[in-house]
């Protein structure tokens, strides 16, 4: 019987949290691409559905570029991810751009209760990593 310890998503992720914030600050290989054009994407829904200075979270924040850019237009951030590297990236993307944000690690049942309500809950590349997708979704619910 083998007694393999089974890696977390979070440990998974903090392992790479340097490579992740590299997608967004050198953008020259294909995955950084997906990554921009993903960015991209996820700007042009909010700017059309989420009115300006909305509250949003984006739960699997990664190194925090995206949710940086929806600080630039006005919106209130709260970030959280499930790897602590991640979180801490996110802290500096903040802070070299000079926005502020709440921020979290651990899961959306780990926000502390005074969190939201929040207009729009965002999450990109999150649910292949999550065991219950129901129960997420009815997370999400109750956040919003």
């Amino acid at each position: 019987m083998s007694t393999q310890k089974v890696e977390t998503a979070g440990e998974f992720f903090d392992r790479y949290a340097d490579t992740w914030q590299s997608y967004y600050t050198e953008g020259s290989s294909s995955q950084a691409f997906d990554y921009h054009n993903r960015q991209r994407v996820a700007l042009e829904l909010v700017e059309k559905f989420v009115p300006a200075g909305s509250s949003i979270l984006e739960f699997g924040c990664g190194s925090g570029h995206t949710a940086s850019r929806l600080a630039s237009m006005g919106h209130k951030l709260t970030c959280l991810d499930v790897s602590q590297g991640m979180v801490d990236k996110a802290r500096e993307t903040f802070a070299e751009a000079g926005h502020q944000a709440e921020f979290f690690h651990g899961v959306l049942d780990d926000l502390p209760n005074e969190c939201g309500p929040f207009d729009a809950i965002m999450a990109f590349g999150v649910m292949d990593y999550l065991d219950d997708h129901p129960a997420t979704l009815a997370r999400i619910a109750q956040l919003l």
